[in-house]
């Protein structure tokens, strides 16, 4: 139900925006649901993937799905280097995040080019995600009704915990684009 009120809501802001006709907004298994392939010219997940149980399935599904010339874009996790990293990885589950999920920048580049994307970025928005999110969770979300209580208690861990890794170097935030072949490229 809170999935198809997303949808909603998400078709709303794109009709406000002036892209009602040209956005198709699809409520589904990322991972499991039928696509056609070369069926869509986009493809966006927004802090979503690194919840999947295989983000790898999704990608392979994403790329089996753009048309040619098509483009992917995530808001996502980039794991650190070294200690940070390894410290990153071994918290993920009480995150509800699958350790094999969290890839470093070298990770997602090699992944998503070895699927046959090209160019590959990963920007760092480390600071504006992370930090922000820390921000909103230290007043417990306010104006969602998470001022007190067990779920802001939690909201206040997470994005701390967040904001920490994030400071150490352990885990990052990252905008990744990869763009599809078409059939004229070298």
């Amino acid at each position: 139900e809170r999935d198809r009120d997303l949808a909603t809501a998400a078709r709303s802001l794109a009709e406000r925006g002036g892209w009602g006709s040209g956005v198709e907004v699809v409520v589904g298994d990322a991972v499991r649901a039928p696509v056609d392939a070369a069926s869509f010219d986009r493809v966006v997940s927004l802090d979503a993937a690194y919840f999947f149980r295989n983000r790898s399935d999704f990608l392979a599904r994403a790329y089996h799905a753009l048309q040619p010339g098509g483009r992917l874009a995530l808001a996502d996790l980039v794991l650190g280097a070294g200690v940070g990293g390894a410290v990153a990885r071994a918290l993920a589950p009480a995150f509800r995040v699958p350790r094999a999920n969290l890839w470093t920048r070298a990770g997602w580049v090699a992944s998503l080019e070895s699927l046959g994307f090209r160019d590959v970025e990963v920007s760092d928005c480390t600071d504006a995600v992370l930090g922000g999110f820390a921000r909103w969770s230290r007043n417990g979300g306010a104006g969602r009704g998470l001022r007190s209580g067990r779920g802001a208690r939690a909201v206040r861990w997470v994005g701390q915990a967040g904001r920490v890794l994030a400071d150490s170097g352990a885990l990052g935030y990252a905008l990744v684009t990869a763009r599809k072949p078409s059939p004229g490229d070298a």
